[in-house]
């Protein structure tokens, strides 16, 4: 979307959940989703808007319809009606190719806990909890790409320093900028190029001694809030700064904001661009290989570029931020960027979903599907979560029928975390789902059906009624917290 509507020179509105159209003034009014909330929004005509996925009901034809159908035309147009040079189409026209495919392995113990009664399973699932230790010292590593040899020498033509977009929320840098940061520190040691963060808004420039500690050599500050206004000025300031850097990768956040201004980049420059990266290597020509999820995330996708700079975003939680080193100082670049007004207006900016935002960081998630039952069953599960001072995510057929937010939505068209626990609870454990949860460091599943999917994607499983289960759960819990304070 954002792409094409860069290509048009439209405005655009992503990941539209409403949608209402002005024919007499043309203008477009939408609530659009993001990272935090809903904002409403307001936008001339033409557009291009791109719909979440409960714009509007779904419409089932009837028979009669799709036999009438049969009857209609269908116009047909190939390239040569178009006007098309059949060598920028499909795969020769491409600027990224697909190098290999990799299976994706779990090493989970998948281990059903079973005892005689409730209150012993959960007895036998606490002590295995507590051996990892919880409420102590954790044992227990995230699962993350397999460890890279020591940076070495990589033959590459072209440009060689990584840029890093950062990304703001309420005034500091998310936790994703750290984890980009220290991928690109990797490839720029194996490049013999720098790392360069761009961070734009009012006061941008006092984080660069946060981001210097996390791997960046340079600090290119636009302080100022009009490169944050929206998309449009958000992507003709990284435009800018790409084309004066030169770099040779960048790389930016696999949120919405980075999903809305990567593309129309990319398209501006007539850039590749590979999304949804959950890593970033380099093969003994100096190319990157953008390592991107297919099929349902069985397999891993390595994809290479024609054009430079290489350009990718890259999901939160995929990998490891560096430890910080606070002795470390980067150049500070001040940045006095041409202003561009955004023709999409923000109406109103809703925060529907603070505690969403804490999934990035949360130590434990406790996630739930729709055999919950109702809404009115999250009380119970929250209380677990309380009593681990962890967060709650949910599945797309929770938050499709609003038991929950869409920001807290965890799988494909949500986000990724990576908990050092995480505990699902009544969901089948589709691969949709799960995608989005395999850095975690250990799961637990409580699902009343042992056929459920979740169990293959779990280190430890307790069969039955998460009725019973979770409260006994949380109530030996709070007492093993208690008794290791």
């Amino acid at each position: 979307g954002p792409q094409l509507a860069e290509l048009l020179d439209w405005p655009q509105v992503t990941i539209a959940r409403t949608l209402e159209l002005d024919s007499a003034a043309r203008t477009l009014t939408a609530e659009r989703e993001t990272d935090a909330g809903i904002d409403v929004v307001r936008a001339p005509l033409p557009a291009v808007v791109t719909a979440a996925e409960d714009l509007a009901p779904e419409r089932f034809t009837t028979k009669a319809e799709r036999l009438a159908a049969e009857a209609k035309p269908i116009a047909t147009l190939g390239a040569a009606e178009l006007g098309i040079d059949v060598a920028t189409l499909g795969a020769a026209g491409s600027p990224t190719w697909v190098i290999d495919l990799e299976g994706v392995e779990e090493h989970r113990k998948r281990e059903l806990i079973e005892a005689a009664t409730p209150q012993l399973q959960v007895e036998a699932l606490v002590e295995r909890l507590l051996a990892h230790g919880l409420f102590g010292t954790w044992t227990v590593e995230r699962p993350a790409p397999p460890p890279l040899p020591e940076p070495a020498a990589v033959p590459r033509v072209g440009a060689r320093d990584v840029l890093v977009v950062v990304e703001q929320h309420a005034g500091v840098p998310r936790p994703v900028t750290f984890e980009l940061l220290a991928k690109a520190a990797h490839l720029a040691a194996a490049l013999h190029g720098r790392v360069t963060a761009l961070i734009a808004g009012a006061g941008a420039a006092d984080h660069a001694p946060q981001l210097a500690a996390h791997g960046a050599a340079r600090v290119i500050a636009a302080e100022d809030d009009a490169c944050l206004a929206g998309t449009e000025s958000a992507a003709a300031l990284l435009a800018e700064v790409m084309a004066a850097e030169q770099p040779g990768l960048v790389v930016i956040p696999a949120t919405v904001w980075g999903r809305d201004v990567a593309p129309r980049v990319a398209a501006r420059l007539g850039l590749g661009l590979t999304g949804e990266c959950v890593d970033l290597t380099l093969d003994s020509e100096g190319r990157v290989l953008q390592h991107k999820p297919a099929f349902g995330g069985s397999v891993v996708a390595l994809i290479a570029s024609r054009t430079q700079p290489e350009m990718a975003t890259v999901r939160p939680g995929m990998l490891a931020a560096a430890v910080p080193d606070a002795t470390r100082r980067a150049e500070l670049v001040r940045w006095h960027g041409r202003a561009v007004p955004d023709r999409v207006r923000v109406l109103s900016r809703g925060e529907a979903a603070e505690d969403a935002a804490a999934l990035e960081v949360a130590l434990h998630v406790i996630g739930i599907g729709k055999g919950l039952g109702a809404a009115e069953q999250l009380p119970v599960v929250q209380a677990l979560a309380d009593a681990l001072d962890g967060a709650l995510c949910a599945t797309r057929d929770v938050t499709d029928v609003g038991w929950l937010p869409k920001q807290y939505q965890v799988g494909i068209t949500g986000r990724a975390i990576a908990p050092r626990l995480y505990i699902a609870v009544a969901l089948r454990g589709a691969f949709e789902h799960t995608v989005g949860v395999r850095r975690s460091g250990l799961i637990v599943a409580i699902n009343r059906s042992p056929k459920a999917p979740i169990f293959k994607s779990a280190d430890y499983g307790l069969v039955g009624d998460w009725a019973v289960l979770v409260p006994l759960l949380t109530d030996r819990l709070r007492a093993a917290r208690a008794a290791r304070r």
